[in-house]
């Protein structure tokens, strides 16, 4: 499997969550998400602040706290908001390049890890989005199994404990969509 560069991946992820997030209405945002902690709208806050964490860092900022911790990063249109957060993110990084080391709440961390990261963040909250939403979105094959090539590469046992739920067991011939749902800790 071939994993595409972070930019494109990154890329990839906003135009495969885009449509599900636009599906996103006012009554929509105060339902709860297969995130237990958070309901719609505070998960589409979580993106935003990983979309500004992570253009601040390709502007060389040096990114100590979460920027949804600060509250609200969305306003009164949430998810119309959103997108152009995202879209300013990957375009930061496609103008900085990906040479550099970036300062990010968890530590140390090379830009094109980071990029990946919010790339993984954004597709698996897409697919948060949909199954909150009851809508049936059809993620893309070949980004499926990257994101689950990546996946498995990147969350470690601490990883997991800090962050992810336990495994939820599905059938080793389950489509790459469930499979990647199921490792990280969310019922297919």
């Amino acid at each position: 499997m071939t994993v595409p560069a972070p930019v494109d991946l990154l890329d990839a992820a906003i135009a495969q969550a885009r449509p599900v997030i636009a599906a996103v209405g006012p009554a929509d945002l105060a339902a709860p998400t297969p995130c237990a902690e958070w309901d719609l709208r505070a998960l589409l806050n979580h993106l935003a602040g990983r979309a500004i964490l992570s253009q601040r860092a390709a502007g060389g900022i040096a990114v100590t706290e979460m920027p949804e911790a600060a509250g609200d990063l969305l306003g009164s249109e949430a998810a119309a908001s959103l997108p152009a957060l995202l879209d300013a993110s990957a375009s930061a990084w496609r103008e900085a390049g990906l040479g550099q080391q970036c300062v990010t709440p968890l530590g140390p961390m090379p830009a094109a890890a980071l990029v990946t990261f919010q790339a993984q963040d954004v597709f698996v909250h897409g697919w948060d989005i949909a199954r909150t939403l009851g809508a049936d979105a059809a993620f893309d094959t070949a980004l499926t199994e990257a994101m689950l090539t990546l996946h498995h590469q990147t969350i470690t046992g601490e990883l997991r404990a800090a962050f992810f739920a336990p495994i939820v067991p599905v059938p080793d011939d389950a489509p790459p969509l469930d499979r990647l749902i199921g490792f990280l800790g969310r019922t297919p």
